[in-house]
């Protein structure tokens, strides 16, 4: 005990006669002694029947809503749906709408997206369709090109602030 408190304050040598001496001491150090256990829960996409891997399509978290990396993909074969970069993006982001209002969200809950590129090249395409399922504040976004599996030309994760208490 004598090791963790020193380390909880601060790195001040704390000895058993000191902690007996100052009960405030003690109760100010426990106070500090914040286990928090995080509460997770799984958020499912309402289409998945396959198995693409070993993830959660979003998990709630503390009040945020982390979205894992969706693609423009047939969540009932797992097969690739192919399409030009514009016609993947939003086929991406439609799923990612799915997992946002499973947990009661939608894209103006989103703050944060990381966005995946085959070919950087095709930027202009992607953001004219990226921007169509945004209003207001845009969420702040890292975009990046990437080597994607199967052919794919877009990948999207998101994070969203729960609305409420989380679900």
């Amino acid at each position: 005990m004598s090791l963790l408190l020193t380390h909880l304050h601060m790195g001040e040598r704390i000895r058993r006669k000191q902690l007996a001496r100052s009960p405030i001491f003690l109760a100010h150090a426990l106070r500090r002694m914040v286990f928090h256990t995080m509460k997770q829960k799984a958020v499912k996409h309402p289409d998945k029947s396959t198995n693409t891997g070993a993830y959660s399509a979003g998990v709630c978290c503390d009040g945020w809503l982390y979205v894992s990396g969706h693609a423009s993909q047939d969540l009932k074969t797992g097969d690739v749906i192919s399409g030009t970069t514009a016609e993947e993006t939003t086929r991406t982001l439609a799923s990612i709408g799915k997992v946002l209002n499973e947990a009661d969200c939608t894209f103006d809950d989103v703050v944060k997206c990381t966005c995946y590129l085959a070919k950087i090249e095709d930027f202009d395409e992607f953001n004219q369709a990226y921007s169509a399922f945004f209003s207001g504040v845009m969420p702040a976004r890292t975009t990046v090109q990437a080597v994607l599996w199967g052919g794919l030309k877009v990948e999207i994760d998101a994070i969203a602030r729960l609305n409420g208490e989380e679900k």
